[in-house]
């Protein structure tokens, strides 16, 4: 071979090396299988190839928490219109008592200043809560909506002590005045009647007109005795 020939076949082996890489790394022994599966394993958990097995959500438990907390809010939201069909006016509805839904991050149904009713979000079940004087007088947990319900009237009729039975208190008014027992008795029945105005006055035997103006003293006897003096 002459001499210039020589030196072109240098230059071109020297202008392809990456092939000869290339070439070396296709020929070279296959990447460790045992590596790419233990990476495969933290990013998205095991896997097995048996018959019925089902591999666990990667994010389910995140999953479950969203759905779970949009749950107990759609809990709070019923029993917020449930309370708005019981007590307020459909006539005028501003008129009703002081009852609020609160939707935050954590969603709570305001009534008057001294009364919450949450969720616990771990165990599922509504929270009722009172305050006096920026204390906590008051905590009742239950799992029954209707519960709630009692202990909500049981508030607005003014029975102090609505965890040992709401509405059962009614029974035992010995002791308070004709104008507590007659509220207690309107609000209970109310309650009863789904908030049926009509029905709710033919039962107590008043006119709808009377309720109505009761239970509007109520809802501001309510607002004057939370309000800080």
């Amino acid at each position: 071979m002459e001499p210039d020939q020589d030196m072109d076949a240098d230059r071109s082996q020297e202008a392809r090396p990456d092939q000869h890489e290339g070439a070396g790394e296709s020929a070279g022994a296959p990447a460790d299988p045992s590596a790419a599966e233990g990476k495969r394993q933290r990013l998205f958990g095991p896997h097995s190839d048996e018959p019925g097995y089902v591999r666990p959500p990667v994010f389910g438990r995140r999953v479950r928490m969203a759905s779970h907390a949009a749950m107990h809010r759609g809990w709070l939201r019923d029993l917020y219109n449930e309370l708005r069909v019981v007590f307020s006016d459909p006539v005028s509805p501003q008129e009703g008592p002081p009852l609020a839904f609160l939707d935050a991050d954590k969603p709570v149904i305001q009534l008057g200043d001294d009364v919450t009713i949450g969720v616990d979000d771990a165990k599922g079940t509504f929270v009722f809560q009172r305050t006096q004087d920026m204390r906590l007088v008051d905590t009742i947990t239950t799992s029954d909506g209707d519960r709630v319900t009692d202990f909500v009237v049981a508030y607005l009729a003014r029975i102090e002590d609505a965890s040992l039975g709401g509405l059962a208190h009614v029974e035992k008014s010995v002791g308070r005045t004709i104008e507590d027992v007659e509220r207690a008795l309107i609000l209970a029945t109310l309650r009863h009647c789904g908030g049926n105005r009509t029905l709710a006055a033919g039962m107590l035997g008043i006119s709808r007109r009377m309720l109505r103006a009761k239970l509007q003293s109520y809802w501001a006897s309510l607002l004057t005795e939370t309000r800080p003096q």
